[in-house]
């Protein structure tokens, strides 16, 4: 089995872990923090579990995977942004 980790446990948490093969559209922040990086830039294809963004929370550093394929199309935040929960952080093609 595979071990889970505390972002994993979050993500359960709040509905994020459902293996539904849907659209993505968007990707939005599980929690207000900073935005530290992005790993990808549009026009990327991404597929599930890729890095896409570093967001610091709690003093912690976590990483946004992709939630499945998708192309990105903007990154709507600029580095050393301060956010809030559920702000749109990638949009998708």
């Amino acid at each position: 089995p595979k071990v889970k980790t505390e972002t994993d446990l979050l993500l359960e948490r709040l509905g994020m872990n459902v293996k539904t093969k849907k659209e993505i559209k968007e990707l939005k922040a599980p929690m207000p923090g900073l935005v530290v990086e992005y790993r990808v830039a549009p026009g990327d294809m991404v597929k599930e579990g890729d890095p896409l963004v570093v967001l610091e929370a709690m003093k912690m550093e976590n990483i946004l995977k992709a939630p499945g394929e998708a192309i990105v199309k903007s990154l709507t935040q600029e580095k050393g942004n301060a956010i809030d929960k559920n702000t749109i952080l990638i949009t998708f093609e």
